[in-house]
């Protein structure tokens, strides 16, 4: 009696041993469908969701684990309310779980790709110990056929998710009314309660957009239960234009998963997985086998749905380029600023050169006029003029351009008349003993003639004869800035 009894108490304390609790997670389903983990996340996927899971561990050993889900989800209110179902077939050896959940979610939009997510799941478990999977070593023991025992209990559990622009991060409680099995022993008539522990998951991803054509989504999932060690799972997916995907997944002390799938026509995915054990089951197994398959039914509306997200989309990159656009208008509209005031400067000096090269002739002009007696005096007690210029048919006072002298001359003043530059010759060459030339300007009718005292090949040497001038106290003789005058030919 007291044989039976532990090996009673033994089949119950199994069915929530480590292996037992984590036997879901060998799953590679969320990585497709994380509504198998977190009841937050139904209604996620664009239409009416179906996936069908089964999977087979430790292939080669007899009733090893072996799991079948199928779950189905929808949003009556896309972006907003989620609802979903869920039925689960597990078996390990002699132990069993058939589960049920009706679930529910909410999501609060935060921002633009920012949002917050709840969800909650209810259902019942039945679990039930199947002695006809056991074989007896003694015919003491075949009374054990007749006892397999059986236990349903409500069970629940919430989710929380939360999503900004790719990053991706939830939690999960399991068992949350820390369900009891109660079992009746009917040869001693007492009854065996076993609590299952309650049971903590994260997950954190994110969507990683390589390109056009790629992404990658790395993936982390954490799992806790009351009393044992942590465990943790990590690996990534590649997927290429949103229908092929391979993904690797690292199991803690468990072993690596790898999964291939592909989407056909936008509604039917396939996918296959294979766990490759790296303890000693290796040695007796030949490894985890998994196949998924899924199913999207998307409504008119939903494709009416897709259509103006793909238009919100479009209306929020237009607006983007539109900001940059403006950005670059404002940049555009303060260089132009810049370069008028620039433009207006500069011809604000070039008028100031020109309106004192104005003045500077008028000066000469108004010196000339006012001491035009003193100057014919002048011209007459000198008894050997300086230069002598006959009529201009002559040609003796040449264009400037033509006086075969350099390129550049220094110019000391400007006249409307003949004689009034020949009287500022010799002024100037009395006064400063400054030996000058007279030449037409074809430049200028106001002032046809130029008077000019030097000729250079270039700008630097006529410079020091210009400096020279500048700086002489003509006691407002030369009236103006003399300046330089380049050749035209």
């Amino acid at each position: 009696m007291k044989r039976i009894t532990t090996l009673f108490f033994t089949a119950v304390v199994l069915s929530c041993t480590p292996a037992f609790a984590q036997f879901k997670l060998n799953s590679a389903n969320y990585f497709i469908n994380p509504f198998v983990l977190n009841p937050a996340y139904a209604g996620s996927n664009e239409g009416q969701s179906l996936f069908f899971d089964v999977r087979k561990d430790m292939a080669g050993i007899d009733n090893g684990p072996s799991s079948q889900y199928v779950t189905y989800d929808f949003a009556p209110i896309p972006d907003k309310i989620g609802l979903g179902l869920s039925l689960q077939n597990e078996s390990a050896g002699f132990i069993s779980n058939h589960k049920g959940y009706v679930s529910f979610s909410y999501k609060a939009t935060l921002g633009d790709e920012h949002f917050l997510g709840f969800g909650a799941k209810g259902g019942m478990i039945y679990r039930g110990i199947n002695f006809d999977n056991l074989i007896a070593k003694h015919e003491s023991e075949s009374f054990l056929y007749a006892n397999n025992k059986y236990s349903t209990v409500f069970d629940a559990g919430i989710g929380l998710q939360y999503y900004m622009k790719g990053f991706d991060a939830s939690i999960m409680v399991n068992n949350l009314t820390a369900p009891q099995f109660t079992y009746t022993n009917s040869i001693v008539q007492n009854q065996i309660t076993n609590t299952q522990q309650r049971n903590y998951m994260v997950m954190l991803g994110y969507e990683w957009d390589i390109n056009e054509d790629f992404d990658l989504k790395p993936l982390v999932v954490l799992n806790s239960n009351h009393g044992l060690p942590l465990s943790y799972e990590g690996g990534a997916a590649a997927i290429w234009k949103k229908n092929i995907w391979l993904s690797a997944l690292y199991k803690h002390d468990v072993g690596i998963n790898l999964t291939a799938g592909f989407k056909a026509y936008e509604k039917l995915s396939l996918a296959y997985s294979y766990h490759y054990y790296s303890s000693a089951l290796n040695r007796i197994s030949h490894g985890s086998h998994e196949v998924i398959v899924g199913l999207s039914f998307i409504k008119s509306k939903s494709n009416k749905n897709k259509v103006n997200n793909d238009l919100d989309g479009t209306l929020r990159k237009n607006e983007i380029l539109n900001e940059k656009n403006q950005i670059l208008e404002e940049q555009n509209r303060l260089r132009n600023e810049e370069i008028e005031l620039l433009k207006k400067e500069l011809r604000a000096r070039e008028k100031d050169s020109l309106v004192q090269k104005v003045q500077g002739m008028e000066k000469i002009e108004k010196f000339v006029e006012e001491h035009a007696d003193t100057l014919a005096e002048e011209q007459k007690k000198i008894e050997t003029p300086l230069l002598e210029v006959p009529s201009e048919s002559e040609n003796v006072v040449k264009e400037l351009d033509d006086i075969d002298m350099g390129e550049y001359k220094v110019i000391l003043g400007a006249f409307k008349d003949i004689e009034h530059a020949i009287a500022m010759q010799k002024i100037l060459k009395r006064e400063y003993e400054i030996s000058t030339l007279i030449a037409k300007n074809r430049l200028s009718k106001k002032y046809p003639l130029l008077i000019y005292s030097k000729g250079c090949d270039t700008r630097e040497d006529c410079s020091e004869e210009l400096k020279k001038m500048q700086t002489i106290d003509t006691k407002n003789i030369i009236i103006g800035v003399p300046w330089l005058y380049k050749t035209h030919k």
